[in-house]
Parts: C-alpha cells; structure tokens; sequence
C-alpha cells in the first residue's frame, strides 16, 4: 500500500504542499481512516449551539466547514477516480464559496453533516482500497495544476487536519 513517503513533490502543485506537509507517515488508507476518525470525534463533541456559531460577519459557521469538507470530499473522490483510470483529461476547479453559499449548511442537523461525512469518507477509502499502487500514481490536471491520485488522496487527509485545527483553535476556543 501507498505511504505517504512514496509520493513525490513532482504529484502535486505548491498550494497542495501544506497539505500533504500535514501527514504522519503511514498507509494512505491509515491516513484516510485517522483523519476521517479524527473529524468524526470533534464533529460529535460539538454541542448544538457551536454549530451555529459564526467567529465574525462573513466567515463559515462550523455547519458550513463540516459541508465544505464533504463537498471537497466528493470532488476529490471523482479525481481520485479519474485520474486512476488514466483519463488526463483537465478537471475544472470549484469555488469553494460558491459552493458553501449554494449548500444550505445551515439547514442540515448535525447528525446528518457527520453521517454523510462518514459514508462519504467510507466510499473513497473503498475506492482507494480497490485501486492497484500502479493506478495511484496516475495523474492529470486539476484546478490548472497537475496531481496524482494517490497525492489527491493524501491532500484530503491534510485538508481534514487543516479544518480541525482551525475549528479546534479559532472556533471552539471563542464559544463556550
């Protein structure tokens, strides 16, 4: 299995490199699995009021980070998909805004934001497990950049850490 030591700085473009620079060593379906177990834990240790909250006018609540991530995920499976399949045809990119503003977060309880990340998350890495080391290196161009598989999954895990960190220091430290 792919570990995070296999993938090289040539997959993947400069923005990609904070993420990546996020990972422990390990398997990328360890990876996918800790940071999936670790935003299941702070997702459910919210109470409700915190969901809601919002640290100044015009920032995302956490119910719109949770959304985010799952829409993130779900862009992120597809080039995960494509990419191995060797089809390099350009993927556009996706406005991050556009879609927290479209997505009605605020809307959705709680229980359902972690569920549909669980399963979310439950799909890619029965993707990813279903994927021969070789696809995973495939790659293509995505949001102008180019990214391999393997590293687009890894990116998710250091996204996945970047939100928890962010909502760990910036939003619960602000609401009691």
């Amino acid at each position: 299995m792919t570990h995070i030591t296999d993938v090289h700085a040539a997959e993947y473009d400069d923005y990609t490199s904070s993420y990546i620079a996020r990972i422990e060593d390990g398997t990328l379906t360890t990876n996918l699995e800790h940071s999936r177990d670790r935003v299941l834990a702070l997702w459910s240790s919210l109470r409700p009021h915190h969901w809601s909250w919002r640290p100044e006018p015009g920032r995302w609540t956490p119910s719109d980070i949770a959304q985010h991530q799952i829409d993130v995920e779900r862009v992120f499976a597809y080039r995960i998909l494509r990419f191995s399949r060797g089809d390099e045809t350009a993927l556009p990119g996706f406005d991050v805004d556009d879609f927290a503003a479209a997505a009605g977060a605020e809307n959705r309880p709680p229980a359902e934001l972690i569920d549909d990340f669980r399963i979310a998350r439950d799909s890619t890495l029965a993707l990813v497990r279903s994927l021969h080391a070789d696809a995973l290196t495939h790659g293509g161009t995505a949001s102008g950049s180019f990214i391999s598989a393997r590293a687009a999954a890894f990116k998710l895990c250091g996204h996945d850490h970047h939100h928890c960190d962010v909502m760990e220091q910036q939003y619960l430290s602000g609401v009691g």
